[in-house]
């Protein structure tokens, strides 16, 4: 497993665009605090995602951009068990890395 890159940042922000979820990321950064925890982060993330991902090209594209930081292929994440997603999610950036990147985007127009 590897940490989010610049790379993968233009892969989420088209998946963000596709699924419209900008707004629900601003809420959950107006909510992320110092004592926030990165799972707790995760979990809100993930939640807001497959709550918008209903569409199968979504979904595909979750997969394909999950696959890069796990180092995994995309058929790989789409059988994994649903914790171990949220656990790996959670690992690839650390806390100060998602508030800023949460900050960036309740930034977009």
């Amino acid at each position: 497993m590897r940490n989010l890159n610049f790379g993968d940042a233009f892969q989420l922000a088209r998946i963000i665009k596709k699924l419209k979820i900008k707004d629900e990321l601003k809420e959950i950064y107006s909510n992320v605090t110092e004592e926030s925890n990165k799972m707790e982060i995760g979990m809100d993330l993930m939640y807001t995602i497959f709550d918008k991902a209903t569409e199968k090209q979504a979904e595909q594209e979750i997969y394909k951009f999950l696959s890069r930081p796990f180092e995994v292929k995309p058929e790989e994440v789409e059988k994994m068990d649903l914790f171990e997603v949220v656990e790996n999610f959670s690992k690839v950036a650390n806390l100060e890395e998602w508030k800023s990147f949460l900050k960036q985007v309740s930034k977009l127009k």
